[in-house]
């Protein structure tokens, strides 16, 4: 299953070469920053990215609790999705934060996140992909942005994208931009777009079993449930003093269009 061929001696931990895709399991303690540097993973990806190849990088974390869209994920990559659906025959209607809550937690590897616009293509009543939008939150270039982009487990939803992306630019101009999660998608389905650059590492803290998001680990906020904390600290003192590192990913791809 290893392939130490393709990173001149480096392993991917699974390859496939009909697909030219790797898949890689990071163990949470031993790829947190006490092992690796902050730059490992999102530069071995550039690096199969140079040889024609895309690596998926999961964590032990996600492979044990969100295995179904791990599977998902990998499927889709390889072309087996069970379910194949064609937006031509679905309806478009905004969702409840509910309804896009709940999906989003069942469907989609990073989970929740809040959004503004929320749309979704249903498919004799079931929802079958989502596609949330909100004022751009960090560039001042882009007026708008694309928040999450989802399909139900298993699906691969022809033409999901388009139709859904015609819907909000019939009601909204300006510029439009996403990030795209390196450590799992590779960009692929943003034909038309301009890839404007990528972002650094992002990273979220863990104390080798499981994921905690950077915001809830703000020093202000971890006086509500880190019984070890101290005020005198910084926040990164008061991480390792209680056993927590940062584990970093492969960074965002920057993907725009107007």
């Amino acid at each position: 299953m290893g392939n130490r061929s393709v990173l001149d001696g480096r392993e991917i931990d699974c390859f496939i070469p009909a697909h030219n895709l790797g898949i890689e399991i990071n163990g949470l303690y031993w790829h947190s920053e006490r092992h690796i540097l902050p730059s490992y993973h999102q530069k071995k990806y550039l690096d199969a990215k140079n040889k024609g190849v895309t690596l998926i990088q999961f964590t032990d974390w996600e492979i044990i609790n969100k295995r179904e869209i791990v599977h998902s994920i990998i499927l889709n990559k390889l072309n087996m999705g069970k379910y194949k659906v064609y937006a031509r025959e679905c309806s478009i209607s905004n969702i409840t934060n509910k309804q896009y809550k709940e999906f989003l937690e069942e469907n989609h590897i990073q989970g929740f996140t809040s959004a503004s616009l929320k749309y979704g293509l249903f498919e004799k009543n079931i929802l079958v992909m989502v596609m949330s939008f909100s004022r751009s939150r960090f560039s001042k270039q882009h007026e708008w942005e694309l928040i999450r982009s989802c399909s139900k487990l298993n699906h691969n939803v022809v033409g999901g994208m388009t139709k859904l992306l015609t819907h909000f630019r019939r009601i909204y101009s300006g510029k439009l931009m996403t990030y795209v999660d390196q450590s799992h998608f590779s960009g692929s389905g943003f034909s038309g777009w301009v890839e404007e650059g990528l972002t650094q590492p992002g990273y979220a803290w863990t104390d080798g079993s499981e994921t905690i998001s950077r915001q809830k680990c703000q020093k202000q906020n971890l006086t509500k449930w880190l019984p070890s904390f101290d005020p005198s600290k910084s926040q990164t003192e008061n991480m390792h003093s209680a056993g927590f590192y940062r584990i970093f990913n492969a960074g965002n791809l920057i993907f725009s269009i107007e």
